[in-house]
């Protein structure tokens, strides 16, 4: 009997030791401290600087090149075309016959009213001496002088007769493609060929009814040609639109030492606005919040959002007018997966890419090291 009760008390002993031990595990379970999760690490996000700087509002604006002035010469009288007497393309000076109609019977009309108009002068001042001497009457005298100005006259119209089928430059310039080819016969109106003053360029420039009010004379504006920037100033703005296109025009004129397209377009960038000191932030920086223009700085490592009032827009950027400072670090993308606290990590873009790669750097220190 005894033996039976020291066996129930060990086991009894140890059904205690048992419990104590899973009751002290449970309590340091529960109240041993957990350990703390590392904080995430922060967002990288490229950012911008804000300084003050000039900004300019420029439109591309399509303008057709035109000469200062053009020519067409038509045929006037009829007859075959003669020899071309200078290319295509040439550039002549003016009153250099170009071409002309093959018509003797012209020729042959200025040959005789000349000698006509030479014989009755000769004619006159002969009846004048003996007016003179009181051997003819002052009747004859008029009649003669009547006679020779009326010869004279229809030799000047045989030339103008013969001048019609003559092709002179008006101008100094250069003659375009002729339309008619040697011994062609050609009629009244017939097409010959065009002539350009090419002295100076002239250019017409669209523009829409949006921005017409907005230039003025005196406006710079700029063109490429193979690389280079041209620079001119508009002459004249028409602001009356037209009824058809809608759109209004400028002009300028250019100097003709640079290889533009007679009759071609070409891109002309103009300065409708500009600042010369203002803060500004490129386009991709601003994002609308309940409908309002806000931003996000950077501050002690976090994003803060900030609501802005916007000025004048350019393709690329926005000036801002409240909202902002000099030093401000500005998000520039991934607006959407950030919120007011949220670490980040600026990268300015300038910095990495003028800042020289780790592998150049040690390209560097090695060829210092063979130096030393």
């Amino acid at each position: 009997m005894q033996t039976i009760l020291k066996q129930l008390l060990l086991k009894r002993t140890i059904i205690v030791l048992i419990s104590t031990v899973l009751i002290i595990a449970g309590l340091v379970y529960l109240f041993w401290p957990s350990p703390t999760p590392p904080s995430p690490a922060p967002m990288l996000v490229e950012i911008e600087v804000i300084q003050e700087k000039p900004l300019r509002k420029i439109v591309r604006l399509s303008a057709v090149v035109n000469p200062k002035r053009v020519t067409l010469f038509q045929a006037e009288e009829k007859g075959a075309m003669g020899p071309l007497l200078v290319k295509s393309g040439a550039v002549v000076s003016e009153g250099t016959l170009l071409a002309e109609i093959r018509n003797k019977k012209w020729h042959r009309a200025v040959k005789y009213m000349q000698e006509k108009a030479s014989l009755e002068k000769d004619h006159y001042l002969r009846q004048k001496k003996l007016a003179a001497g009181k051997n003819k009457s002052q009747r004859s005298l008029d009649q003669a002088q009547e006679t020779w100005l009326t010869a004279e006259l229809a030799f000047e119209e045989a030339k103008k007769a013969l001048a019609r089928t003559q092709f002179k430059a008006p101008y100094d310039g250069q003659v375009g493609v002729f339309k008619a080819r040697e011994g062609q016969f050609v009629s009244h109106g017939d097409p010959i060929v065009a002539f350009y003053d090419t002295s100076e360029y002239v250019l017409d420039i669209d523009v829409p009814d949006s921005l017409v009010t907005s230039l003025k004379v005196g406006d710079v504006f700029t063109i490429k040609a193979k690389g280079a920037m041209i620079e001119g100033v508009l002459s004249s703005v028409q602001t009356l639109l037209d009824a058809r296109t809608h759109m209004g025009i400028a002009r300028a004129f250019l100097p003709s030492n640079h290889p533009f397209p007679l009759g071609g377009r070409v891109s002309v960038y103009i300065i409708v606005d500009q600042k010369d000191r203002t803060l500004s932030v490129p386009r991709s920086a601003v994002v609308l919040k309940d409908g309002k223009p806000t931003l996000y700085k950077i501050v002690e490592g976090k994003a803060t959002l900030a609501f802005v009032e916007l000025g004048l827009e350019t393709d690329d950027r926005l000036e801002v007018l409240k909202g902002l400072f000099i030093g401000d670090r500005v998000i520039l993308k991934g607006q959407g997966g950030i919120w007011p606290t949220k670490a980040v990590k600026a990268i300015n873009k300038a910095e990495t890419t003028s800042a020289p790669s780790s592998k150049a750097k040690q390209k560097e220190l090695s060829k210092k090291d063979k130096g030393a």
